[in-house]
């Protein structure tokens, strides 16, 4: 997978009616874990599964708020860091979440400045190359 967004999108979306047996060991049997792991990740979207592009970010949505108490949200930016956001109410209150109150909290979301990602940490040795 080219990133982790790619990798994410592949398991949310994939289908067992296009697992193919003529499709190749490899693909095969990378679809049949790809299957498991979406039961993994499907937890929490049993009122919507989305996907959305906002601005530098996009990502999943896992359920709807006018639906559910509690919506989760995979979030990656340009440079396919991922955020993890959970956005609810506690049990038994008045509080209400719309979608336009995730948006705003997306829309908010920006790196710490001077934290890298695994993939741009490079060893000692190769900074002084």
């Amino acid at each position: 997978m080219k990133s982790n967004y790619a990798f994410l999108h592949a398991v949310l979306y994939l289908t067992p009616e296009q697992i193919s047996l003529f499709s190749g060991w490899k693909r095969l049997v990378r679809d049949g874990i790809f299957l498991q792991l979406k039961h993994i990740e499907v937890v929490g979207a049993e009122t919507g599964l989305y996907c959305f592009q906002l601005g530098r970010l996009k990502g999943f949505q896992k359920g709807d708020p006018h639906k559910s108490d509690i919506v989760s949200i995979d979030a990656f930016d340009d440079r396919d860091r991922e955020y993890e956001v959970w956005v609810g109410k506690t049990k038994g209150t008045r509080g209400v979440i719309t979608q336009e109150d995730v948006n705003a909290i997306l829309s908010t979301i920006e790196a710490l400045p001077g934290v890298e990602t695994p993939n741009e940490v490079r060893s000692p040795s190769a900074q002084h190359r």
